[in-house]
C-alpha cells in the first residue's frame, strides 16, 4: 500500500485529521483496500464514535493490491505529523513482505523527513452503524458552530438543543452551570439547510465537551451537516470531497469524516441505536 497527497488543501485536511484524532481515541485501525482508506474509532466511555473514509480518488496517488489493516497509536502518529513543514507533500507506504512499520515521508520544502511508525495489533471489531432517516437535517457554517460550542463549554457541562418547538422553526441551544446560563437562538435563515419532519419536536441533551470536540474538526470544511432524532445519537458529517462551500446537495459524499454522539440519559451518557 502506498499513497501520496500533494495538493495543499488535501495535505492540510489530512494533517488536521491525524493530529486531532488522538482526542477521540488512543489507537485506531486503518483499513486500506482498492477503494481507499477507512478508519473507525470510539472513545473510552463509548459515547462518541468517528468514521473516516477517503476514497482512492481523493489521493493524488493511491496504490493498494490487497487489503491491509494497520493498527497505530494516535498520539505517536500525531507527533509524526507535527513535524511536517508548510509546502511539503505527504507519502505513506506499507509493504507486507518488506517492512513491519508504516513509513511516513514529508517531502518538497525544506528538509525531507522520513519516519518509521511501529504498528500495533489492535483487537477490535468494526461496528455496523445503521443508516437511519433523521427527523432533522441542518447545515451551518462550521466556524459559527465551533464558536458556539466553545462558548457553551464555558458555562455548562451539558448542552440542551430544541428543534421544532416554535412556529419560526428556530434552533435553540442552551446550557447552564455554576457561573450562569447561556442560550443561542439560530434562525432558520441563518442556516445553510434546515429540514424537519412535519409536526416533529425534539428536546435533546448532549455532553458539551464532546460537542466541542466534534466542532474542533470544523477546519476540514466550512459547512457542518448535523442530524438529529429523539433517543438516537446525533450525527455530524464533514465532507472531504471539497475544501470549502462547494458541496452539491444532490451529489453523493464519497470522502468524509462523521461523528456519532450519544444523547445524555439521566445522570449517565449512553449510546442508543448503535449495535455494538
Amino acid at each position: 500500500m502506498r499513497f501520496t497527497i500533494s495538493r495543499k488543501e488535501k495535505v492540510k485536511q489530512f494533517n488536521e485529521i491525524i493530529k486531532k484524532m488522538q482526542k477521540v481515541c488512543p489507537e485506531v485501525n486503518f483499513v486500506f483496500d482498492t477503494d481507499g482508506l477507512y478508519a473507525q474509532g470510539m472513545n473510552s466511555s463509548h459515547v462518541i464514535i468517528f468514521e473516516l473514509k477517503l476514497n482512492n480518488e481523493w489521493f493524488d496517488e493511491y496504490e493498494c493490491n490487497r487489503t491491509s489493516v494497520m493498527g497505530v497509536n494516535c498520539s505517536v502518529l500525531a507527533a509524526v505529523h507535527n513535524c511536517i513543514l508548510e509546502g511539503q507533500k505527504i507519502k505513506w507506504s506499507y509493504y507486507h513482505d518488506s517492512t513491519e512499520e508504516l513509513l511516513v515521508y514529508f517531502e518538497g520544502s525544506g528538509f525531507d523527513k522520513e519516519f518509521e511508525v511501529k504498528l500495533m495489533d489492535i483487537d477490535t471489531e468494526q461496528l455496523e452503524i445503521p443508516e437511519i432517516e433523521y427527523n432533522v437535517d441542518m447545515s451551518l457554517n462550521s466556524h459559527d458552530w465551533s464558536k458556539i460550542m466553545s462558548q457553551m463549554n464555558t458555562f455548562g457541562e451539558k448542552t440542551h438543543i430544541s428543534l421544532g418547538t416554535d412556529e419560526e422553526q428556530n434552533v435553540y441551544i442552551k446550557t447552564n452551570g455554576d457561573i450562569g446560563k447561556m442560550q443561542v437562538t439560530i434562525k432558520q435563515e441563518q442556516l445553510q439547510e434546515f429540514a424537519i419532519e412535519e409536526g416533529e419536536k425534539i428536546e435533546i441533551e448532549f455532553s458539551t465537551k464532546f460537542l466541542l470536540l466534534m466542532s474542533e474538526f470544523s477546519s476540514l470544511n466550512s459547512l457542518s451537516h448535523l442530524h438529529f432524532s429523539s433517543n438516537y445519537p446525533m450525527k455530524m458529517c464533514l465532507s472531504l470531497d471539497h475544501w470549502m462551500e462547494e458541496d452539491d446537495e444532490n451529489e453523493k459524499i464519497n470522502s468524509y469524516i462523521k461523528f456519532y454522539l450519544a444523547p445524555c440519559v439521566g445522570d449517565e451518557d449512553e449510546i442508543e441505536g448503535i449495535e455494538m
